[in-house]
């Protein structure tokens, strides 16, 4: 049996950067990630590392920015806050968007292809720049013509970020042929989580009106 208490030393390179990282726990359990400050390095968490292990957690304890030898970039400006929040992001693994999809039933397999390649830094940054520009657009909702073109939403109905009311009420926006398909028992990553069910339709719906 594996000894999942026993504190690990690996290099995780991030964004152009090779960091010395401290891990112990199972790889299949709730991630903890240590960062330390001025100062400590990632000395200052021997202990929780090896409780959190026997606790059933996968805690990662970085050496950050600056401290880690492969991760000293010159100047100033390299070690800016939201640099340090990105390499956090990224010497996890970019964790918490593996668990995000994990929780929505996406197949490893399957996040690892997507963190393939959100793990570059710069991808990582543009992706989360959609969500950052959200209310800035100058086309606002009201402004939006009702959609004429046949029209298929498809949705899992145990989605935690789309609920039913919005996902039934999109039909109020089309004055087209529209379709509401409802899948049992799938989160919100349709394609991952049901293999093929939306293929099906995609097919139906193109045979019909394309």
């Amino acid at each position: 049996m594996a000894n999942h208490t026993a504190v690990q030393d690996m290099l995780i390179e991030a964004n152009g950067l090779r960091f010395t990282v401290d891990t112990a726990g199972p790889a299949e359990g709730p991630a903890v990630l240590l960062l330390h400050g001025f100062p400590q390095t990632r000395h200052t968490w021997r202990a929780e590392l090896t409780a959190l292990a026997a606790a059933g957690y996968r805690a990662c304890a970085p050496d950050q920015r600056g401290y880690s030898a492969g991760a000293r970039p010159d100047g100033i400006d390299n070690y800016r806050v939201e640099l340090l929040v990105a390499d956090a992001l990224l010497v996890d693994n970019a964790g918490a968007l593996r668990r995000a999809m994990a929780r929505n039933a996406v197949p490893e397999t399957d996040i690892d292809a997507y963190l393939d390649t959100l793990s570059d830094r710069e991808a990582l940054d543009a992706a989360v720049n959609w969500y950052r520009a959200m209310g800035q657009s100058s086309i606002q909702s009201s402004d939006t013509p009702a959609i004429t073109v046949p029209t298929m939403f498809v949705w899992g109905n145990e989605d935690v970020t789309v609920g039913r009311m919005a996902a039934e009420n999109t039909a109020d926006y089309v004055t087209g042929p529209y379709r509401f398909a409802e899948i049992p028992g799938v989160n919100h990553f349709v394609t991952d989580e049901a293999p093929g069910a939306f293929t099906e339709l995609l097919l139906d719906h193109l045979a019909e009106h394309g």
